[in-house]
């Protein structure tokens, strides 16, 4: 039985850092507009190790509506790019603020993808996707996180 806490500590303590990166940007006037997009250039601390993509939005409550889509595209080392639609709640079914919160601002994040390497991600690229709205209030920063 030794030997078996022995191998679960040795792994335990060989396990990645589960947070590599993070990085936001910060929404001009809290206003998103439907043709700025959010671009990040990830820095990868290993090239062949996989992690998830995550995506974070920081919102006030002039944010009007109880969900958020988006168009997040994933572009490749070859210049090929993989397009994932989100649709973030954020609110939940009364109404709610979904996320954690302080003073006004509300932060709420979602999975992407599961299992990605830097190759296949070496940008990123956020779009809201809001039907018919042009300039989306209330958005106050947009953020990945790779773990």
């Amino acid at each position: 039985m030794l030997w078996i806490a022995s191998l679960c500590v040795s792994l335990c303590c060989c396990r990645p850092d589960t947070s590599t990166y993070s990085h936001f940007e910060h929404v001009p006037g809290q206003v998103w507009h439907h043709d700025m997009p959010m671009r990040f250039a990830p820095i990868w601390a290993d090239s062949v190790v996989v992690h998830d993509l995550w995506l974070t939005v920081r919102h006030t409550q002039d944010y009007p509506y109880g969900n958020l889509p988006m168009v997040v595209d994933l572009i490749g080392d070859s210049g090929q790019v993989t397009r994932h639609r989100v649709r973030m709640a954020v609110t939940d079914g009364r109404g709610n603020w979904q996320g954690q919160g302080f003073g006004t601002l509300f932060q709420c994040r979602t999975l992407v993808a599961s299992g990605i390497t830097a190759s296949q991600a070496r940008r990123v690229v956020v779009w809201q996707a809001v039907d018919s709205c042009d300039a989306l209030p209330g958005v106050s920063d947009i953020g990945i996180l790779l773990n």
